[in-house]
């Protein structure tokens, strides 16, 4: 099973983002470059500026386009704001809150019923697959 997992804001979703990789990868799930080569796509959003906001929105609905068959999980700031609204118009799979984020990936794997797979050690870090798009408030 492949993940993508992308974002938009500030420093900490991007740090979220490494940890859930690692978590995913201990889990025996490979990460996948674009959302169109995954199973599962994570989103961690966010709300600072309206910008972030149509940032946010649009990052989930490109991995909507490009992948209908996988899995979307939304979380953060975004998502928090009004989570029915959110899953509503953005269509997730799972919506997982900012007070839940730490444990986002056990969530997905129990929520989702993620196969248990093994182990592949040695794997390189590759933080290099995500992205830097962060937002500033005005």
């Amino acid at each position: 099973m492949r993940v993508h997992l992308s974002t938009i804001g500030c420093r900490l979703n991007e740090a979220e983002l490494e940890r859930w990789s690692r978590d995913f990868r201990a889990r025996g799930l490979e990460l996948a470059r674009a959302p169109s080569e995954a199973d599962l796509v994570v989103v961690n959003t966010c709300a600072v500026t309206d910008e972030a906001v149509r940032k946010s929105r649009k990052l989930v609905r490109r991995a909507k386009r490009a992948n209908p068959a996988a899995k979307v999980i939304v979380s953060g700031c975004y998502s928090s704001l009004d989570p029915q609204r959110a899953a509503a118009e953005l269509g997730a799979d799972l919506l997982v809150p900012n007070p839940d984020k730490d444990q986002l990936v056990e969530i997905v794997s129990r929520r989702l019923e993620l196969p248990a797979l093994p182990v592949v050690l040695g794997e390189p870090a590759e933080a290099t697959l995500f992205a830097r798009g962060r937002q500033r408030p005005s």
